[in-house]
């Protein structure tokens, strides 16, 4: 699906066709859910701000001045409404001290590499984690991470190149697919499924 075909599905929600939005959320679910979990919060935990996001977002479509942009207007909420629940719980990150869970050796199994990639994408600094799986698991650019997280393009540039030299060792074994962190068919139409229902009460609440 384009950014076109996002527009296109966006001016049909906004038309009246609220269940069109539920194709939004099945393609960017994996997108929020690797954002999420960079931002150090436990798989139920970004599950929930995940939910959050895109009701936060329905409720606002209509101010989005540029429907092709939905998708990087959606991360910006998305990595707003971490920052609140990291500041809320005063959360920090376990993964930073967690050991990983397995020794790195070469010549792993393919289905091996590609968890231990995760963990050890998972144990990098938040600073680092924030911009590699923005950059190399969903795909933007530098200047793209810069303007979603607010955070200097020359120090995306740095952590980023930290970030690589800190898995150096695995990359050279295993490839960064869009297999990694992804969030799977079962717990994307269930989640999908969650705001929807949240979307519909709220609208007949607004009608009664």
């Amino acid at each position: 699906m384009t950014a076109e075909q996002d527009a296109e599905l966006i001016q049909q929600i906004l038309a009246g066709d609220r269940e069109q939005y539920a194709l939004l959320m099945r393609k960017y679910n994996t997108m929020l859910y690797r954002i999420g979990r960079a931002y150090g919060f436990t798989d139920a935990d970004t599950e929930d701000i995940m939910q959050e996001t895109f009701i936060q977002a329905y409720m606002q479509l209509h101010r989005l001045r540029r429907p092709r942009a939905f998708q990087k207007w959606l991360a910006t909420i998305m990595v707003r409404m971490c920052y609140q629940a990291q500041h809320r719980a005063r959360l920090t990150t376990s993964w930073e001290q967690a050991p990983a869970s397995s020794t790195f050796t070469p010549n792993m199994e393919n289905s091996d590499l590609k968890h231990w990639l995760e963990q050890a994408i998972l144990q990098l600094p938040q600073a680092y984690r924030i911009v590699f799986v923005m950059k190399e698991l969903n795909g933007y650019s530098i200047r793209q991470i810069a303007h979603i997280t607010g955070i200097s393009v020359i120090n995306v540039k740095v952590r980023l190149f930290r970030a690589r030299q800190m898995l150096r060792q695995i990359l050279t074994q295993a490839q960064v697919t869009d297999e990694l962190l992804a969030f799977e068919a079962p717990r994307c139409e269930a989640l999908a499924d969650r705001v929807m229902k949240a979307i519909r009460g709220a609208y007949q609440q607004l009608h009664v």
